[in-house]
């Protein structure tokens, strides 16, 4: 049986039927591969031959109308059925004359009936072998058509690469590229991988050195490749290629770049190990980091340097770049290079030491001092004044986070001095000032040499201005607020703080991120703004993390500040729990200067517990620590503490002396941090030694110096302070000083007789009620008229109204007399309400009734509050004080409770004041997210937004701002939602469907 790909159709031509079925049974059973179309006239057999694909045909001869003579002639004349093979079937043996015909028209063969089956079967199997051969020929003369054409288009192909290159073809290249047509893909349907590798194979030796050189670098600059190229136009080489999608060209800062798909360029590098020599590979990673060192891409350089262990000349550019190194994108492209770098190696050589120093300074590790220090000893081994100069820059860092190596840095400031001036000129001006600043470090924290701060502030932080060096402007700013901070200067480290947060937007990273949120966290404890310092430690927290702050002096130094605010608020028992926290941590105990600080608090809130000898033993070991590590002017904290601690355990001389040192070392260093609590501590403790002139005196100073400050607070302020300094204040305008500081800080007044007495506390927002210490009042409990004399009062300027005019406003229409009876009993029952639940001071302190005037007096708001902080926040807006806006803007949030007495029926002018207050809080809201924004912090700002469209549905500021906050995180279905919410909020207020319509599309919806 002879095998076909496809079906043969075979055609029977005969007018007696009986014959076709005959030959259709013989068929069908001997050759089933074989289908047969049958037609019992020639003109029926015609028709078939137009509709199928017939392969050949048995055709008998005599028929009736058209015999099968006739019907082959047609057959042979048409296109479609001329190669048909055709066998003509006669009653007896074809004569001469009639094979003479057959032929003539058409046919090859004949058959005599009847038909023999065995040769009949026999005749259909020629037909077959004939139309295979056929079929085979025709096939064959279109494969070799197929190749020449595809050999063609690949000759055409590889010139025009090859002319790309050179400009022209050699009589050389000719033979290489018929080699290559034969060897290379179809264009059409490039394999990539394999052109690739016939590339770097099979293509002259300029080309395979050029890619296999290429492909060792990371990015490919064009003038680079032109540099390196062996190809005389390599350019034009990628301009063909990308055309046909095998490599890209772009422009990436107004550069040429070439680029290749990672997979290809895996495949290339694997190439060039195996093709390029090492001393080749090496020759490429220099020439091209000379390259990029022209033109200071540092990162770029390090990486080939790196990446082909050439650790020598790694050194060389970090002694080159230096500090230039440090800039924003040092965390990201620079310290993973320095850390790929084996610590076998650096242990060798000063310059791997100290950048590896600055990744364990930069990620905040412990080991940092390890890795300095022997780059220190490398530097002053081989005698480089450069290296030790930056390496000394880096070690400043240490005792501010760490707590260690004070009187190591200290004694090596001098050197630091001298070597800076010695090399100032010669350096770049970057990193001249990233040494100032650092220099500005120690001079503050080791030395607390102030004037050396101003001068280097004065000079460096107008050059940075004046180059418009951002990063290096953060940094002397953020020098500016500590050492103003240092100075007692609150409005000075504020603005100086805003133009360093402002930058560091830009160019922060974790190091110096680190510092500015720790100044900040100071300048709010500092300056007693404790209602922003929880917010601004989970600042800092989201910046360097649970496990960084332990692994430095933060975490000790956040729990400081947390004790001392506690102790601040009275609560002793939580405070000392703090600190025993805090001193169990491992990272404490190896910060010296931490602890020393930690253990003179525990002593000082076990004295105002009465635990008086641990007490002793805390105050005790700390001084030592604090005299064992240094400090100069950071003793001056410790001299307070003791004091403060000695005066607590009654030891009233002794705290004298101990202040009195404290205040000696603060003139000394002319700092005014601590002068003012040093000043304080030592008139009550002179007053209680007797000496009335000393304490006179010092109540004055304290008094003028936190005149001048103008900040209701200072650091040693607690309740037991003031409580022996009213006795001592004398003058009108130092007690006013004293009551704006009692109220803030202990929601305390004083009266008439300068007596304290406790704040009334109001709440207005979401609810209605009064608080006076532990003690509640809802004014649900009184009568409607009652509630409206005490809302009158609220919103009356200086809270206070005369009888007249509360009688005209309730009772317009009333007599005078029984106007007047309605409001005593109104003004009765209100206050003995409040007397019910804060005793009968009521009406002396509170409440107060005198001269036909009611007042309410020693209340503290909470709408006055909420409106003094939005004055505060637009004040600061108006200045791009964005820091201290957003500060204003969380203590509104505290503040918020609802809306303006929430769920009373109001009328007068207390509905416009409801609106107002609203209308306040949905401009907090949008400000506080718009900043969020800025900072990326876009869910929080969402959750922000969507509390303001609980108030306001159709507020199209805020949809505005959460459609942009959608399109940013790209949330379809989000912002699907808000429009169809705006759409239902807008129709339940009756707009119209063309209004609709045409506010959402100016929504650009």
């Amino acid at each position: 049986m002879v095998e076909r790909e496809r079906q043969f159709t075979l055609l029977l031509v005969d007018d007696n039927p009986t014959n076709v079925l005959l030959l259709v049974k013989i068929i069908e059973f001997d050759l089933p591969e074989v289908r047969v179309l049958t037609a019992f006239s020639a003109a029926e057999g015609l028709a078939l031959a137009e509709q199928e694909n017939i392969d050949g045909a048995f055709i008998d001869v005599q028929m009736p109308q058209m015999d099968g003579l006739e019907m082959c002639r047609q057959l042979r004349a048409k296109p479609r059925t001329a190669t048909i093979p055709l066998v003509l079937m006669t009653a007896h043996v074809a004569a001469p004359k009639m094979r003479a015909e057959g032929l003539e028209v058409g046919a090859y063969d004949f058959i005599s009936q009847p038909i023999s089956n065995i040769e009949m079967l026999a005749r259909i199997k020629v037909m077959l072998r004939l139309c295979q051969d056929e079929q085979r020929a025709t096939e064959q003369s279109q494969q070799l058509q197929q190749q020449i054409q595809e050999h063609s288009e690949r000759l055409r192909w590889i010139s025009g690469l090859l002319i790309s290159g050179n400009g022209s073809l050699a009589e050389t290249d000719q033979q290489l590229l018929h080699h290559l047509a034969t060897q290379l893909p179809d264009p059409a349907n490039m394999d990539e991988k394999k052109f690739f590798e016939k590339l770097v194979t099979e293509f002259p030796l300029p080309w395979r050195q050029t890619l296999l050189k290429l492909s060792l670098l990371d990015s490919i600059p064009l003038p680079l490749a032109k540099k390196m190229s062996e190809i005389a136009d390599v350019e034009a080489v990628f301009d063909y290629l990308s055309r046909h999608q095998l490599a890209f060209t772009e422009k990436l800062d107004g550069e040429g770049y070439l680029f290749l798909r990672q997979e290809i360029k895996n495949l290339l590098r694997q190439k060039a190990k195996e093709g390029l020599s090492e001393k080749e590979r090496q020759q490429v990673c220099i020439l091209a980091a000379d390259w990029y060192l022209q033109r200071q891409d540092y990162a770029a350089a390090l990486g080939l340097l790196v990446a082909e262990e050439q650790y020598t000349a790694v050194s060389q550019v970090f002694n080159q770049a230096g500090l230039l190194l440090l800039n924003h994108n040092y965390s990201l492209c620079i310290a993973p290079l320095v850390e790929k770098i084996p610590a076998s190696v650096a242990v060798t050589c000063g310059w791997l030491s100290l950048f590896k120093g600055i990744n364990a300074l930069h990620r905040l590790l412990f080991d940092v001092d390890d890795w300095l220090e022997l780059a220190y000893r490398k530097f002053q081994e081989i005698n480089d004044p450069r290296g030790q100069l930056l390496t000394l820059s880096q070690q400043v860092y240490q005792p501010l986070f760490w707590g260690r190596s004070f009187n190591r840095e200290l004694k090596r400031l001098k050197l630091f001095q001298l070597l800076f001036a010695e090399q100032l000129n010669d350096m770049e001006p970057v990193e001249r000032l990233k040494v100032a600043f650092s220099l500005g470090l120690a001079e503050l924290y080791f030395a607390g040499d102030l004037t050396a701060v101003e001068e280097i502030l004065t000079i460096n932080l107008a050059q940075a201005q004046q180059l418009q060096l951002s990063e290096q402007q953060m940094e002397l700013n953020l020098l500016r607020s500590m050492y103003a901070l240092q100075q007692g200067r609150f409005l000075v480290a504020h603005t100086a703080l805003e133009h360093a947060l402002s930058i560091r937007s830009a160019c922060g990273y974790l190091l110096v991120d680190s510092l500015l949120y720790l100044v900040a966290c100071s300048l709010l404890h500092d300056s007693g703004q404790l209602d922003g310092l929880q917010r601004q430690r989970q600042v800092l927290s989201s910046c360097c993390g649970h496990e960084m702050q332990k692994n430095t002096g933060i975490s000790a130094l956040l729990s400081y500040q947390t004790a001392c605010q506690l102790l601040l608020q009275g609560e002793k028992q939580k405070a000392l729990e703090t600190v025993a926290v805090a001193l169990l941590d491992g990272q404490t105990v190896n910060n010296l200067q931490m602890q020393s600080q930690l253990l003179q608090l525990r002593g000082w809130l076990k004295a105002l517990s009465d635990q008086d000898p641990s007490a002793l033993s805390d105050l005790e070991t700390g001084l030592q620590l604090r005299r064992d590590v240094g400090g100069g002017i950071h003793y001056v904290e410790n001299l307070l503490l003791a004091g403060s601690t000695y005066f607590a355990l009654g030891q009233f001389e002794r705290a004298s002396q101990l202040l009195t040192e404290g205040l000696a070392t603060s003139k000394k260093y002319k700092e005014e941090r601590y002068r003012i609590g040093l000043h304080a501590w030592l008139a009550v403790a002179r007053a209680r030694c007797g000496d009335t002139a000393a304490a006179a005196e010092h109540v004055c100073c304290f008094y003028e110096c936190l005149k001048r400050r103008r900040v209701p607070f200072f650091l040693g302020l607690t309740r037991e302070l003031t409580d022996e300094l009213l006795p001592l204040t004398k003058l009108n305008w130092q007690r006013i000083v004293l009551e704006t500081l009692l109220q803030k800080h202990f929601l305390t007044s004083l009266d008439e007789n300068y007596q304290q007495i406790p704040l009334l506390k109001v709440s207005c927002l979401g609810k209605f009620q009064l608080s006076l210490g532990q003690e509640t009042f809802e004014l649900n409990q009184v009568g409607v008229t009652s509630r409206q004399i005490f809302t009158l009062l609220i919103m009356a300027p200086n809270h206070s109204l005369s009888i007249e005019s509360m009688m005209g406003r309730l009772w317009p229409e009333s007599p005078q007399n029984k106007a007047r009876n309605n409001f005593d009993t109104a003004h009765s029952r209100l206050r003995r309400a409040m007397e019910k639940h804060f005793g009968q001071n009521v009406k002396r302190h509170y409440l107060i009734l005198e001269k036909g005037m009611l007042s309410l007096r020693h209340a503290q708001i909470d709408t006055v509050e909420f409106v003094a902080a939005i004055d505060s926040a637009r004040y600061h807006l108006q200045r791009d004080n964005f820091w201290q806006v957003e500060r204003a803007l969380w203590g509104m949030e505290q503040l918020w409770g609802g809306e303006f007495l929430s769920g009373y029926d109001l009328d007068g002018e207390l509905p416009l004041q409801r609106e107002r207050l609203t209308q306040l809080r949905l401009e907090q809201l949008c400000l506080l997210a718009q900043l969020l924004q800025r900072r990326q912090q876009r869910d929080e700002a969402i959750k922000l937004l969507h509390k303001g469209l609980s108030i306001e549905p159709t507020h199209d500021g805020i949809i505005s701002q959460l459609l942009l906050l959608y399109r940013q995180q790209q949330d379809s279905r989000a912002v699907g939602l808000l429009l169809d919410n705006y759409r239902i909020a807008l129709q339940r207020e009756e707009y119209e469907a063309e209004e609709i319509a045409e506010l959402i599309e100016a929504l650009g919806a």
